[in-house]
């Protein structure tokens, strides 16, 4: 008797890699991420694993930093033995994982949102589980120059999801008709936000702030002190939030 469509299986578990933010900058939110993919794990297992196999997951904190996080997956890689990787959020480690994944020939699932990622620097085993830079501000931008105002300015974090957001942020808002004055980069381990700050020009009808984590709240809370917030509520300027 001949069986027809007959062949080999792997055995074993299955390994999957989580290249995740465990510390530093993106930390809120590798400690959601983390406790996703157990609980997903967990899941799985419980109902019966992939094809019959337990899935196992290996997990390496990138400390939210590219140096680190490209060593990282190499372990996740070659020793972990990881089949695929979750990849990053922080998008400067995501872009540096990426010629690594592709050297070793390993899927890499990017949660990160520089556009990049499945751009210019994509590789065959470059893919993304969320949005990005572009496909937001494409959707976001047309609207706020027409309803907002069409005067801007862009200050973000400078490492790859801000400069990929002010990119392509200022790409749509002139492709609608608007004006940015000014892209005012801010350094991830900024503390003093003030000489950022006074960089945006006093005739802005819109500041577009791209920000993570305790950039964000040291940005809001400067921007208070220096009376941003009462500009807003005189409506001589608007905030606008990615």
């Amino acid at each position: 008797t001949i069986t027809k469509d007959l062949f080999a299986q792997a055995s074993g578990p299955i390994v999957i890699g989580h290249h995740c933010d465990l510390t530093g900058v993106i930390s809120s939110w590798g400690f959601w991420h983390d406790k996703c993919a157990k609980a997903a794990i967990d899941v799985i297992n419980k109902g019966g694993g992939i094809a019959g196999r337990k899935v196992e997951l290996v997990t390496e904190d990138t400390e939210s930093n590219p140096a680190p996080g490209a060593r990282k997956l190499r372990n996740l890689i070659q020793r972990g033995n990881a089949e695929f990787i979750v990849g990053s959020v922080h998008s400067g480690v995501m872009l540096a994982a990426l010629p690594i994944a592709s050297e070793l020939k390993t899927p890499y699932f990017s949660t990160g949102e520089a556009t990049e990622v499945t751009g210019s620097k994509g590789t065959r085993f470059s893919f993304r589980t969320g949005t990005d830079t572009y496909s937001i501000a494409a959707a976001s931008m047309p609207w706020c120059v027409g309803n907002l105002g069409k005067v801007w300015s862009i200050i973000y974090a400078d490492y790859a999801w801000g400069q990929s957001t002010n990119q392509a942020s200022k790409l749509f808002i002139e492709k609608a008709g608007g004006k940015v004055l000014t892209s005012v980069p801010v350094p991830l381990d900024t503390k003093d936000f003030v000489p950022y700050l006074a960089q945006i020009p006093a005739d802005s009808e819109v500041v577009l702030p791209a920000f993570i984590g305790s950039l964000s709240v040291a940005f809001y809370t400067q921007a208070k002190t220096m009376g941003l917030d009462k500009k807003v509520l005189a409506g001589r300027l608007r905030l606008v939030l990615m």
